[in-house]
């Protein structure tokens, strides 16, 4: 079940704290030439941290929209919040990380091209299991009649 009736005001200072870490991961990454074994925590860190963040606010908005289709476009059918914290925080970190350990690597631009291709294809990949199983009515594991947790 989803609480469809989000807060007409929520706290504004996680979505400060988070963007303001983005912004100090994107002027280390930049401004500076990141090498050694710091370099490397914090690229990875950020990848992580990016990462979590962005599987977070996908399987959510996946769980909002149990019963809808989400359009290649625009946005999804059922989206209580104005804008996703988890997702606007965990995209910058998760390019911060690839830039960063993209550098380390020292490879030119494929390293972050490969890492980006990888996530904009695993998103995609979700969609349309998604997409697929609101077409052919199987309920997957979001629940429902015959599926694995509905007992």
């Amino acid at each position: 079940m989803v609480n469809e009736d989000a807060p007409a005001s929520e706290p504004w200072w996680p979505g400060a704290v988070g963007l303001a870490l983005a912004a100090a991961g994107w002027i280390y990454a930049f401004g500076s030439q990141p090498s050694g074994a710091v370099a490397w925590v914090v690229g990875v860190l950020a990848m992580l941290v990016g990462l979590g963040l962005f599987v977070a606010a996908t399987r959510r908005t996946l769980r909002e929209n149990a019963g809808h289709r989400i359009p290649w476009w625009g946005t999804p059918p059922v989206r209580p919040r104005q804008w996703d914290l988890l997702a606007g925080v965990g995209s910058p970190f998760l390019t911060v990380g690839i830039v960063v350990v993209a550098g380390l690597v020292g490879r030119g631009v494929w390293p972050v091209l490969v890492l980006l291709a990888a996530v904009v294809i695993a998103a995609i990949g979700v969609n349309v299991v998604h997409n697929r199983r609101i077409s052919t009515g199987d309920p997957g594991r979001l629940g429902g009649r015959g599926s694995f947790g509905s007992d």
